[in-house]
């Protein structure tokens, strides 16, 4: 059994887990158009093994490093549709799927809306803009 000094002593120092989700955060942006980077590019880049990110994301996110490479694609795509003109399949490109149907698929079963809905919905949202005459 451990030893209390043992628990403590591998007791992620807080804030660490913040550091570390941000510093995959930000490998997966900087690559985000890359369609064939992935887990084992991310794992390279990070300098940690597939097991130890795995484990960490689903200890401090709740998600698989799939669901959460997915998740931050999509909410880029999110972005994306809502403050740019690119049409869903760009969309689909710039955030690193080869598949816009596949795409359009996956953004569904994950908020219950395709993308095209997903940008008429929010234009109809949005309050109307006027342009101020100078």
């Amino acid at each position: 059994m451990p030893q209390p000094a043992e628990e403590v002593k591998n007791f992620p120092v807080p804030g660490q887990h913040i550091s570390f989700v941000a510093r995959i955060r930000e490998l997966l942006e900087s690559n985000m158009d890359d369609e064939t980077y992935g887990i084992d590019q991310l794992c390279r880049d990070a300098g940690a093994s597939r097991s130890q990110i795995h484990n960490k994301l689903k200890k401090w996110t709740g998600l698989s490093t799939a669901f959460f490479i997915r998740s931050i694609k999509l909410e880029r795509a999110k972005y994306l549709l809502v403050q740019t003109d690119l049409n869903i399949s760009q969309v689909a490109y710039e955030v690193g799927f080869q598949d816009p149907s596949y795409f359009t698929r996956v953004f569904d079963e994950s908020f219950g809306i395709c993308p095209k809905n997903f940008r008429k919905r929010w234009q109809q949202a949005r309050p109307t803009h006027f342009k101020m005459q100078l």
